[in-house]
């Protein structure tokens, strides 16, 4: 499979640059709410590039000093983001909202501006899900006599054991496997670790990757578990390609994404009677509530199976 260019972020028009102390400021932020918030570095990038963009906005509306602030540049910036996604306008709401206070916080600015505001309810909107028979096509279309496939396996197929996140699963390190205990060790949001159990068939697909493959790419110094075959570490963009060429491979006409497998790893879980507290440990959520959107599925699930199965479940609206 071809590796796919990597893409790089677009940057915010720099002309917000010229003003004095606002780069440090923004650097400042980022720093904080990676170490003292424990935002992840994917959502410290896309912060940063919020900022960027607000501070662009407000430079274009003449204020050359973030005291000057006011509610209304915050709402102007909004509506300029009108055409985003929804969750897009509510991160870059959330990340000025986090900057303001930052600022508040330390004595830079006498008033947050943004102290009234708060972000839009988004729309609740159930995980999708691949079934148990897709999961397991997808999981085997990985050829089994090259070293790029049984790569490619081993890695959805942890995958799919652990539930993890993709920066999660690129990011594992060769130390974080215990085969004999049948465990990984995943560093999470926030730098928090867990321990995940793997099944057999991950471990068995995991033990033929690192006894044959991975010696071929690795360097004596290289600490990542999944290795390209130029012995680096992989990326998130390089999965998610990866992830949509087995799909396509398989038939699937929708949009798969490492995510999705993730959500059905702790919604086939949870429907065949994994404990929500265990599959919240495994998740690395640190509210329960945040896992509790899996028994939406699996009750949905199982009202669809009920409907397509009972020979008298047909529901028909009649009128007398």
């Amino acid at each position: 499979m071809p590796t796919a260019p990597r893409r790089r972020a677009p940057d915010p028009c720099s002309d917000w640059k010229t003003v004095p102390n606002w780069c440090a400021l923004r650097d400042q932020y980022i720093a904080y709410i990676g170490v003292e918030r424990g935002v992840s570095k994917h959502t410290s990038t896309a912060y940063a590039s919020d900022i960027g963009f607000f501070l662009h906005s407000v430079f274009e509306h003449g204020v050359k000093d973030l005291a000057l602030v006011q509610r209304t540049h915050v709402v102007a910036f909004l509506e300029q983001s009108a055409s985003l996604s929804a969750r897009t306008r509510a991160r870059r709401l959330s990340a000025v909202k986090m900057f303001f206070r930052f600022l508040h916080q330390e004595h830079i600015i006498p008033n947050d501006p943004t102290q009234t505001m708060h972000a839009p309810r988004l729309p609740h909107t159930l995980p999708r899900t691949l079934s148990i028979d897709e999961v397991t096509a997808l999981l085997e279309c990985p050829p089994c006599n090259t070293p790029y496939g049984l790569r490619d396996r081993a890695m959805l197929e942890v995958l799919y054991a652990t539930g993890v996140r993709v920066s999660e699963l690129v990011g594992m390190r060769i130390d974080h496997v215990h085969m004999p205990l049948s465990i990984v060790k995943v560093r999470g949001k926030g730098g928090r670790e867990r321990i995940v159990p793997i099944g057999t068939q991950a471990h068995a697909a995991l033990d033929v990757y690192m006894g044959s493959v991975r010696p071929l790419w690795a360097t004596r110094d290289q600490l990542a578990l999944f290795l390209s075959h130029r012995g680096t570490q992989l990326t998130r963009q390089w999965f998610w390609q990866m992830i949509r060429h087995y799909a396509q491979r398989i038939g699937y006409t929708g949009d798969v994404s490492p995510h999705m497998v993730r959500h059905s790893f702790a919604t086939h879980l949870l429907a065949n009677g994994a404990d929500l507290r265990a599959i919240q440990e495994m998740l690395g959520h640190r509210d329960i509530t945040t896992t509790q959107k899996y028994t939406a599925v699996a009750q949905k699930e199982l009202i669809e199976t009920y409907d397509r199965t009972h020979p008298r479940a047909q529901r028909t609206d009649t009128k007398e």
